[in-house]
């Protein structure tokens, strides 16, 4: 789609109000800036990191996942992080022009680099009818942390004509979970930045095998995708103008982002962008929809991280301004159960995966909770003064 100049122009407006406004806010105080430039240098390493990953996992893919490849390897430090984004925010339009034949185009998208683990949709001051998704490196964290130890444990293999199969057996991932301690160690240290947020991102590191690969990369992007969903869903649903936002009625408002997250995925805007059949995969769509479920599990985590932050330093825990992600969870598994009748394929595969992946996973952070403790009760950046606001305050968002 073409766009005028006056839209041009509204759109770099946008832009320099999200490098003034979001990803310097940080810069307010001297213990922000000290942290925001730490963050800055550290995102180049961490870029190239995962960008040297990301070409090993990618390099038996198609041209659409080449081009993916070229957009998460080249360019600024954090390329990476904007890569992910920006495609879950184009599959989201994608899905939503199929569904009402029209999408919010006055939308754009960035990471925040403080770690405070997030995911907002600000209306800016500049522009009019604009809205700005931001996602914070701490909920990333989590997410690739996710994403990376349980394909890990994935037991499966490359078949001769170069399909991946999977075997979904939680007995089998959680033993090889037990077997190499190192696993573990990249669980807590991997979740511990979204639990502390003066911590700068640690990178999992994903396997080399082609099935744990291609399983943690679709998961990784199916619960982004939920994150960026969920967001856009708030603006498909105007619900920054909406006024239940000052009320005890907010919670709809979350259900109701949710359920847009799940439609949104069912959807399968990666077939829509595919320009050949062989250029997606039909798992993409499953793993998402199982991973919108397993986000709610790791707010789950989180929360209870937060609790253990908060006794080892007598802080308040942080406010939450979203219902409780179980019940969220519920909520979104009766929207699925609506779109996806019972015995269908969909309806089977996907709930094949989530058992597969809340079986695994809630006996990895059992087997790991007093371990992720220990590691938080020995970070000196829990004694240190966290950031207590954002200027523009007063900006709409949710």
């Amino acid at each position: 789609m073409t766009q005028g100049p006056e839209f041009l122009a509204e759109q770099a407006r946008v832009d320099a109000w999200i490098a003034a406004d979001l990803e310097a806010a940080m810069g307010e105080s001297e213990y922000g800036r000290a942290l925001h430039e730490g963050w800055k240098q550290g995102s180049i390493d961490f870029g190239k990191f995962l960008a040297a990953a990301y070409r090993r996992i990618f390099k038996r893919k198609t041209a659409y996942n080449r081009a993916l490849v070229d957009s998460l390897v080249g360019g600024e430090a954090g390329s990476y992080y904007k890569a992910l984004l920006m495609q879950a925010l184009l599959l989201s339009q994608t899905a939503d022009r199929t569904s009402r034949g029209q999408a919010h185009e006055k939308v754009r998208i960035t990471f925040l680099p403080s770690n405070s683990r997030y995911a907002a949709i600000y209306e800016p001051h500049v522009a009019k009818g604009w809205l700005v998704i931001g996602v914070d490196w701490g909920v990333l964290c989590a997410v690739m942390t996710v994403a990376s130890v349980v394909s890990h444990c994935l037991q499966g293999r490359m078949t001769e004509d170069r399909a991946v199969e999977w075997r979904l057996t939680p007995a089998s991932a959680i033993e090889h979970f037990d077997r190499h301690p190192e696993l573990k160690q990249m669980w807590v240290e991997g979740l511990t930045p979204a639990i502390v947020p003066s911590l700068p991102p640690k990178p999992p590191m994903f396997s080399d095998e082609p099935h744990q690969a291609a399983f943690g990369t679709m998961l990784l992007q199916g619960m982004i995708f939920g994150l960026v969903a969920h967001e856009y869903g708030h603006a498909i649903r105007s619900h920054l103008s909406d006024e239940r936002r000052h009320t005890p009625l907010r919670s709809q408002l979350e259900h109701e982002a949710d359920g847009m997250s799940i439609m949104l995925a069912m959807l399968d805007p990666w077939k829509a962008l595919a320009s050949a059949p062989d250029e997606f995969d039909p798992q993409q769509r499953t793993l998402t929809v199982a991973g919108c479920f397993l986000m709610q599990s790791v707010l789950k985590w989180l929360q209870v991280g937060d609790r253990m932050a908060s006794d080892l330093t007598g802080r308040e825990l942080r406010a939450s301004t979203h219902p409780d992600p179980m019940i969220r969870m519920s909520a979104m598994k009766k929207i699925f159960d609506m779109v996806a009748p019972a015995n269908t394929v969909q309806r089977r595969e996907v709930d094949t995966y989530a058992l597969f992946l809340f079986d695994t996973l809630d006996a990895i952070w059992n087997k790991s909770v007093d371990a992720l403790f220990t590691h938080l009760s020995q970070q000196e950046a829990l004694r240190v003064r966290a950031v207590e606001s954002v200027p523009n305050a007063d900006l709409r968002f949710l």
